[in-house]
């Protein structure tokens, strides 16, 4: 071997034997982590501070985007009407003249008496100088001026409403010319003008110049005796009806037949007769009777005896004032008991002027039936009274029931026939009458199946035809068909047939 290679190869070798001596002697052990173990260094590359974000001017809404301009006129209420207004100035009136403090009250009443609906169960009657000198005087009407102002307690004293009565000429010679109004404790107008239930209620007073609180005629009344004039027209009217022969030839209220129910001052059973003008009128409704009507009424017993006959005839001319109606009594026999215009005929029909002073049917357009569904689906006959029929259903049989109506609808109707002056209605605020039953007694009927839409509805057109017992008739008013429109009188029933009664 050359001696090159060989010494190459020794160098070789000696290489070899020193890279085996420190591979031996310093073999690394397995690392061990660090106590502190090593967190991403602080200059650790991180997002840029000026990476794109969305900018601020990024569109959004403008802050012009039309909304609601701030000087919008705010809902404001219904324009007050004329009456409105005339009674919210009556109030100020009032209240400039402190009648409490400067005003008479009833003699013999004072502060508190016991009062009855549809004013409260203790009331306070104050009497400007006007009025209170009627009171003394007794003239048999007011002058133009006078003012009642009547304050309407609850039971415990707590003030419910105040009532006023101004007489302002000119303003209604129909129901002699007296302003009504209601207030409520703040002096908040409810009810103004000529309302249907103060018109109606006082009208039975009307020859007392419609106020029931103390009398404004001499007392007795002096008693008129019809003059020998008019007692020979009312025997001319008898030997006229007899040789007409009225009972076979005239027509009987359709629907009432012969010794219908009736009621004071008439006999408990009645008989009425028309001739051809007053029943076509009866079938027409032009509002009025024509001259020439006559109404023939039976008046009979409960044991079907015979009482009197009374008889209303229209004369033009005769007393324009009264509806020129000329009124006559008889009894069986023919003989004339009372004639003209007797002042308890007129007292009483005076009630329903705005019918003609007739009570038995109305003589103005009333709404129809109705539209469906309220009435549509109803029965008919016996079965539509709440009696029993062939079918041998009875109350509300197929009708459907009713959708409640808006509680303000409800509202404005009850203040717009003057409902709450006679009649608690639950729901209804400030309608605490106890002239006539609570709403809820027919409420709790139909409920129960006892009677029917159609009933409840007869009951407001004609609320003489069925009154409930225990309460007067002809107080309520004869001619909601007129005052009403048939959605209205619909309202009215639906509300009724829906109350929530205890």
């Amino acid at each position: 071997m050359h001696r090159k290679h060989l010494l190459i190869l020794i160098m070789a070798l000696i290489l070899a034997l020193l890279l085996a001596a420190c591979g031996g002697a310093a073999t690394p052990e397995p690392a061990q982590q660090p106590t502190n173990t090593s967190i991403p260094p602080t200059d650790t590359p991180i997002p840029p501070t000026d990476t794109p974000i969305p900018p601020t001017n990024t569109p959004v809404p403008p802050t012009n985007t039309p909304v609601p301009p701030t000087d919008t006129p705010a809902p404001t209420e219904a324009p007050m009407s004329p009456a409105e207004k005339e009674a919210a100035a009556l109030w100020d009136a009032i209240q400039s003249a402190d009648y409490q403090g400067t005003w008479s009250l009833v003699p013999g009443k004072g502060e508190l008496y016991a009062g009855q609906g549809p004013h409260g169960m203790l009331l306070t009657t104050y009497l400007n100088e006007q009025a209170f000198n009627t009171l003394e005087s007794k003239p048999g009407h007011f002058p133009d001026g006078s003012i009642l102002v009547k304050e309407n307690y609850k039971p415990d004293k707590t003030l419910a409403a105040i009532t006023a009565m101004l007489k302002k000429k000119g303003f209604d010679p129909d129901h002699n010319d007296w302003f009504f109004a209601k207030f409520g404790p703040d002096g908040s107008v409810q009810a103004a003008g000529s309302p249907a239930g103060c018109v109606s209620c006082h009208g039975a007073v009307r020859t007392n110049d419609y106020i029931y609180t103390f009398p404004v005629a001499p007392v007795p009344p002096p008693q008129v005796e019809a003059s020998d004039e008019v007692k020979q027209k009312a025997a001319d009217l008898w030997t006229m009806l007899q040789k007409e022969s009225y009972q076979d030839k005239w027509s009987l209220i359709p629907g009432k037949g012969e010794l219908y129910a009736g009621q004071g001052p008439h006999g408990m059973l009645l008989t009425t007769y028309l001739n051809e003008q007053a029943f076509n009128t009866l079938e027409s409704k032009p509002g009025h009777f024509p001259d020439g009507s006559i109404l023939v009424k039976e008046n009979y017993k409960p044991d079907k005896t015979l009482a009197a006959i009374t008889v209303m005839v229209k004369e033009k001319g005769f007393a324009p004032g009264e509806g020129d109606w000329f009124w006559a009594k008889f009894g069986p026999d023919g003989s004339v008991q009372a004639a003209g215009q007797p002042a308890g005929c007129l007292s009483c029909h005076g009630s329903v002027r705005s019918n003609d002073f007739v009570f038995s049917f109305p003589v103005a357009p009333i709404p129809p039936q109705g539209p469906p569904p309220l009435l549509s689906e109803m029965g008919s006959g016996e079965e539509s009274m709440g009696t029993s029929g062939e079918s041998g259903q009875t109350g509300m049989g197929d009708e459907a029931p009713p959708e409640k109506p808006d509680l303000a609808t409800v509202a404005a109707l009850v203040q717009k026939g003057g409902c709450a002056e006679c009649h608690t209605i639950a729901g209804i605020e400030g309608a605490l009458g106890d002239l006539g039953p609570e709403w809820c007694v027919p409420a709790k009927e139909y409920q129960e199946g006892a009677i029917t839409l159609a009933f409840l509805r007869e009951s407001i057109l004609d609320p003489n035809a069925d009154v409930e017992e225990g309460f007067p008739a002809n107080i309520m008013p004869q001619n909601f068909g007129d005052l009403f429109t048939p959605d209205e009188i619909d309202a009215l029933v639906t509300f009724i047939a829906t109350m929530d009664c205890p």
